[in-house]
Parts: C-alpha cells; structure tokens; sequence
C-alpha cells in the first residue's frame, strides 16, 4: 500500500532560490476539483504521510479546503508535513493556525520553515532581502501558536549549497536555542518539479566545502529533535563523498509517489525519467505504473539524493528509539 505521498500543490513561489527554478514554471496548479478524484483512490487514500510542499504552498488560497478533503479522504494518515520558505510570516502563521483548527488531535501538523543560514548569505541564497530575519519571524510567530495546539510541530530545514558549507555551525546553535527540530537536506541536481540542474554550477560543493560539511554532520548527533537518524546522517556523508545507490528510499520501494502540481504522477522526486502517468489519463491504473518502477532499478543505482529515505513511520521509529536509548544510557551513567 502507499505510505507516503509528496505532493509540491503550487508552482508559485515568492523566492528565487538558487537551487531551484519552480518560480520560472508558468504552468496551472490542479484545482481541487481535480484532485479529488486521486485522493478518493484506495491506492492513494492509504497514506500516512503527506509532504505539501512547493513553489511555497501557503501561497494557495484554499489550502485549508486543500488539507480538510486529504484528510477526509485518507484515513490512516498520522502526519502532514508542510515546508514553508517562511518569507511572509502571518500568512504562514494564519494559514498554519486555519489547518490546526480543523484537524484531528491523531494528525500531527509538522511546518518546516527554510534558513539556510542567519546572515546575509541566506538573502542569496533564497534570493530575497532579510530571508533569515523573515524566517526567524516566522519560527517565533509558530513556537507562539504552538502553545495553543500539542499536535503542531515546528522545525527548520537547512538545504546545504556552496553559500553555506561554512555557516552549519551558527544554525546550529540558533536551533538549539529555538528547541526545535532540524531537518537537514544536501542538495543535490533534480530534474523534476524543482529543475535545478541548469543551476547546479551555482550551489554544488567544491571539495574544500565538502570537507567542511562532512565534519560538520555528526555533531547532528548531539541533538535529540533532529530528524536524521544516526545511519542516515552517516549515509549522507557517503553521498557527498560520491558514494551513489540509495537503497532505503520510500519511492525506490513503491511505497510513496511524487504528485506534481500540475497533475504529473512520479516514482521519483528527482528525476523527470520516471514519469508514471497524469491524474488526468482516462484510464487510472496505479498497478500499470508500478510494473514500471523495475525498469529504473540503474538510475536509482546512481541516485544521491538524501531527500526521501526518512519520511516513512519506520524511519521516525528509529529516531525516536535512538533518543530513548540516549536517555536510557544517561539515567545508568548516573546511578553509577
């Protein structure tokens, strides 16, 4: 059955990042008349965990009436994740406060909101004024809101570029200060919805960053609210030191599917070769696309991307055990 479901709803963006060209793309968002149907499928309505991203998904108008139909429909989902570049921060806190007000105390609301860095850097990164001074906003108008809601959790995702190999360290620490969680992806060339890789000379690392980061990642371990297990963090650090083949991805195992915005159906969130079908084709055979997914095992080989491998239950299982054998290990080091 399908687990997870990433689901980009909107091309429209207020940022002009680096690593992506979504903000170029001119084409319609589906309506939520359209997507209906898919969400009624008893292939798709399985999900447990839904990532509504984009373009910057706060930017739909009825992302409320987005989130009320998936829930109806998808019964068994446990979680929504909704990362948000932060840039306008009452319309992220208003809309954010609008879905926690209709949904159920089961399904945790998590709203990830994009720094990069806490200077100037993120401004280019992001290519807008005071990103950081904007996101920050938005992180404390969220931790404020989350007083009011238990099932609303608020974390930051930092996507390490050539423009912040140096600067790890100092969203650390503001992490830490904040008590959030931390999601940290490495950028790396996509070819589908975010079509970065006519930019990649501009955020790829050189070997001298690469160095850096690689250092930087295993104090990730320090934190108990990151959302990288111990093995992935480690297996991220392959990835930049060029060892390719993901062999842990949800979408490599058919357990999770990309929906673009425009109703493009994908077995992967990096590639346009794994083009599976259109919400549109008359004929909605789900099974017809999976027998496809045999036919990428050598560009899933290749693959290094760190972006889909910790989205399922089971990888957040893990990180939970990891914390509570941390906490296990202190309280017998201190009766000893």
């Amino acid at each position: 059955m399908l687990d997870v479901l990433v689901f980009p709803c909107t091309y429209k963006c207020d940022a002009k990042c680096m690593m992506c060209s979504i903000y170029e793309k001119r084409s319609s968002d589906l309506s939520l008349q359209e997507l209906v149907p898919f969400f009624e499928n008893s292939y798709v309505n399985s999900i447990r965990s839904i990532n509504i991203t984009g373009g910057e998904p706060t930017l739909r108008n009825d992302l409320l009436e987005l989130v009320q139909m998936i829930s109806y429909h998808c019964k068994n989902l446990g979680e929504i994740i909704i990362n948000t570049n932060g840039l306008n921060s009452y319309n992220v806190l208003n809309k954010c406060e609008e879905i926690c007000g209709i949904l159920p105390p089961k399904i945790k609301l998590w709203v990830f909101v994009s720094l990069d860095a806490i200077n100037d850097k993120a401004d280019k990164i992001r290519g807008v004024e005071n990103a950081a001074a904007k996101a920050m906003k938005t992180v404390d108008l969220l931790i404020s809101l989350k007083e009011k809601y238990e099932n609303l959790k608020i974390g930051i995702s930092t996507t390490i570029v050539s423009e912040n190999a140096y600067l790890l360290e100092s969203v650390f620490k503001y992490v830490v200060s904040k008590n959030i969680f931390w999601d940290v992806i490495y950028a790396t060339v996509n070819t589908t919805f975010i079509d970065s890789e006519s930019k990649s000379n501009q955020f790829l690392l050189n070997e001298e960053q690469k160095k850096n980061v690689i250092e930087f990642l295993p104090k990730l371990l320090q934190y108990d609210k990151r959302t990288l297990s111990k093995e992935n963090i480690y297996k991220m650090i392959e990835r930049i030191n060029g060892k390719a083949g993901n062999k842990n991805c949800i979408l490599r195992d058919g357990k999770g599917l990309l929906l673009e915005a425009d109703g493009k159906i994908r077995a992967c969130g990096m590639t346009n070769k794994i083009l599976l079908g259109d919400i549109h084709d008359e004929e909605f055979n789900f099974s017809k696309w999976l027998n496809k997914l045999e036919q990428y095992d050598n560009y899933c080989d290749k693959c290094n991307t760190d972006s889909y491998y910790n989205w399922s239950v089971e990888a957040q299982n893990v990180i939970i055990k990891e914390m509570m054998e941390k906490v296990l290990k202190k309280k017998r080091n201190a009766k000893v």
